[in-house]
């Protein structure tokens, strides 16, 4: 397994007109630092990111590089975390070793269903997502983008997962999916479910929670994901209102997990175009 641990996390700023005027960290990276105690700075650097996927092989790769599906090399303006040596947690880097190999080999890679994961070579503990529609819904060809942060004490808790495809904070995409990037979901603990339903240090994983949102979110009739509504599924106010409620995701699913997201994909996805391709 690679591992490099290094004293810093970047983040990157997107840019307009392929200029920054100012450094101005995501919430998500202030989140981070809230929890890890690191230090922002600004800089100019080149990031190497990694995809990770299911079906691409890996024969010919030493151990060392068989994790490592597709290197993509991007210069921009960063943010950079300074990361004190007591804030580094080995327990959580351990782990997310172990599930990193296991999401080399179990991520679904399908015309049906694909998921793709991206994480900073030097800190594994910030990843970025992007999981497609499945068929038969309204989410369907769209790609959906989420920001995952395992915390210090990883996996006594459960990782901190950010809707990031939501239209600039305007469009709430389902009852799961808040408009402020919030995804409720028992297996993260941002819902109230079953003892079996939340998140679980020995038994829950990366993986778990990415096939959740996969299988659990974007499923065919998501108004009726709402608590509540479920009871007027099969009715014919039911029917009516979630077809409504489907045709208003299909449009956005087209303007912003599709249209917007082949021209601004998210650094390090540059291959996900071309994999992709393959099943159209």
């Amino acid at each position: 397994m690679y591992l490099r641990c290094s004293g810093t996390i970047k983040f990157f700023s997107p840019s307009v007109n392929n200029t920054v005027s100012s450094i101005v960290p995501h919430g998500y990276a202030n989140l981070c630092a809230q929890h890890e105690g690191f230090i922002l700075i600004n800089s100019f650097n080149t990031k190497k990111l990694f995809i990770y996927s299911a079906s691409t092989s890996t024969s010919g790769l030493n151990p060392d590089q068989s994790h490592k599906l597709s290197t993509v090399t991007s210069t921009t303006t960063s943010s950079q975390l300074k990361i004190t040596p007591k804030n580094r947690s080995f327990h959580r880097l351990q782990r997310l070793a172990q599930e990193i190999v296991t999401l080399n080999t179990s991520l679904p890679l399908s015309e049906n269903a694909s998921v793709f994961i991206c994480c900073e070579e030097n800190h594994l503990c910030l990843l970025k997502a992007l999981i497609t529609g499945p068929p038969d819904t309204p989410y369907a060809n769209g790609c959906f983008e989420f920001d995952i942060y395992t915390p210090p004490d990883y996996p006594n808790q459960p990782p901190l997962v950010e809707f990031c495809t939501t239209a600039k904070n305007t469009f709430r995409f389902n009852p799961n999916l808040y408009e402020d990037g919030k995804v409720c979901l028992s297996v993260l603990n941002t819902w109230h479910g079953s003892s079996e339903e939340r998140w679980n240090p020995q038994t829950s994983s990366l993986l778990q929670v990415l096939v959740s949102i996969q299988s659990l979110i974007f499923v065919r009739e998501p108004y009726f994901n709402e608590p509540g509504f479920e009871c007027t599924m099969g009715t014919p106010k039911g029917i009516i209102v979630s077809y409504k409620y489907n045709a208003r995701i299909r449009v956005a699913t087209v303007r912003w997990a599709m249209i917007n997201q082949l021209k601004d994909l998210p650094i390090g996805f540059e291959e996900v175009s071309r994999i992709l391709s393959f099943f159209v």
